[in-house]
């Protein structure tokens, strides 16, 4: 099931984690370093929450402005990721319903999730991301999946609805409006009209008048121009049906649009075939990256950064020299094996001098810097 926001499948995995993108990447051979991805930079704060008077973590969020959705099938670019992208993921996976193993059934990426407060787009490529806790790892939570704003926002993965109120409906529930369903619509696809009391009407603005929090929308005034609120008419978007082999049970040919490293060309009963993503940020990493650790840049945020090879990169593949990736009584692989340090084109599955000259020969190279 290629499924984003259904599957648990591993192999299934095998596929999705190449087709979607995440903000930061786990270094593929230590896991205790964070590698940038889509987010070029990011800080952790902490912030009072009004409601309970308790400090909780604010990540700031810093994206790179290369990264591209691209279409299946073509590969062809569809736009850059933003922030918008970003804020409608967040509330979109926060509506859905939590992985129940027992059943097999619901979001396995809600428990990442859920514990989002609100989020406030800065700019294009800049979010913060209010907490509900407050933990050191909360920057390791709300990053995968990415989904495409411009696919999803719509039927029959999304519903357009609207509602009418009166204002005590409203102040007689803390502010929050009683919509009684998550809203997945943000600050650019949320509107809510005033009808005040001197028979007039007014737009509110998103962050000064209302804000999304925890799947609800939240009044933040009764008046406008010392005009009393009467009723509101909101505009909004809920979640609809995400079942299916694809989302929303839609073509695979439409809907399996993402930013990551690779594109499906071809999907059937027998065979999954990926194309690498010609528009992917990273370009065609350099032959001799072998511990795939990123530099950052000291600087202000967001900081820039690199990956270089290095004197590390030399010391990591002449440790693996010799090694097998099978050895020849068909035990293996060899105790030094190092699969990243196979690099040269012959004699696949053992480390010899050819990999190490790759590694020299393209020694002090730097790639992956954000534009």
């Amino acid at each position: 099931m290629l499924n984003i926001l259904r599957s648990v499948d591993y192999f299934d995995y095998q596929c999705l984690d190449k087709i979607y993108a995440g903000l930061i990447q786990e270094n593929p051979y230590n896991q205790a370093i964070d590698t940038p991805w889509i987010a070029q930079d990011w800080t952790t704060s902490s912030w009072i929450d009004p409601d309970d008077g308790q400090s909780k973590t604010v990540v700031t969020y810093y994206f790179r402005k290369d990264a591209y959705w691209v279409k299946p099938v073509t590969g062809a670019q569809d736009g850059l990721f933003t922030a918008k992208d970003y804020e409608f993921t967040c509330y979109y996976i926060y509506a859905q319903s939590p992985f129940i193993p027992e059943l097999s059934w619901g979001c396995p990426h809600v428990d990442k999730f859920k514990h989002i407060h609100h989020v406030q787009v800065i700019n294009d490529y800049c979010v913060k991301v209010y907490m509900d806790i407050s933990s050191v790892y909360a920057y390791k939570l709300p990053i995968y999946p990415l989904l495409p704003k411009h696919m999803w926002l719509k039927e029959p993965l999304a519903h357009n609805n609207s509602a009418t109120f009166d204002i005590s409906q409203i102040y007689n529930n803390d502010g929050t409006i009683p919509l009684n369903e998550y809203v997945v619509s943000g600050s650019q696809d949320t509107k809510i009209k005033a009808h005040l009391t001197n028979g007039q009407e007014a737009w509110l603005t998103y962050g000064d008048d209302f804000m999304w929090k925890k799947g609800d929308l939240v009044l933040l005034t009764y008046s406008i121009n010392g005009v009393n609120i009467d009723r509101l008419t909101v505009y909004y978007w809920t979640t609809g049906s995400i079942t299916g082999y694809f989302p929303g049970g839609q073509n695979w040919q439409y809907i399996l649009e993402g930013c990551g490293t690779h594109y499906v060309v071809n999907l059937n009963e027998e065979v999954i075939a990926l194309n690498a993503n010609r528009c992917f940020f990273l370009e065609t990493p350099i032959l001799g990256e072998i511990d795939w650790r990123y530099n950052f840049i000291p600087g202000a945020m967001p900081r820039s950064g690199y990956f270089k090879i290095d004197v590390l990169d030399v010391i990591k593949a002449n440790a693996a020299y010799g090694s097998r990736g099978i050895c020849g009584d068909g035990q293996g692989p060899s105790n030094n094996w190092f699969p990243g340090a196979d690099l040269a084109s012959t004699n696949v599955g053992k480390i010899d001098v050819l990999d190490l000259v790759q590694v020299t020969n393209n020694y002090a190279k730097t790639f992956g810097t954000p534009p």
